[in-house]
């Protein structure tokens, strides 16, 4: 049985965070019988639309503000890959820390 929904530090307000922390937390989710995929939305999507602001940000579409993020691995299959971001978009611009 999988779990509903689940929101991911929605209520947190502006924070750093640990990629790795990140990671673990997404990864307890996962432990609750969430699949990777709803672990992953709960963190984007869910957290967008509880917050009144999926027309603006959650996912990535045509006229939303894009946070995307390039990966070695497919974070489906290992969470973990996560925590090895080798690229950061902004708002349509190439962030990476040098």
């Amino acid at each position: 049985m999988t779990c509903p929904a689940a929101a991911w530090r929605a209520d947190a307000g502006p924070t750093t965070v640990d990629a790795k922390q990140g990671v673990r937390e997404l990864g307890l989710l996962v432990e609750a019988d969430t699949t990777p995929m709803q672990a992953i939305q709960a963190a984007t999507r869910v957290n967008s639309e509880l917050l009144g602001w999926q027309d603006r940000i959650g996912t990535v579409e045509a006229g939303k503000l894009a946070d995307i993020i390039a990966v070695p691995g497919d974070p489906l299959q290992n969470l973990a890959f996560l925590e090895n971001v080798s690229f950061v978009m902004l708002g349509g611009r190439d962030v990476r820390q040098h």
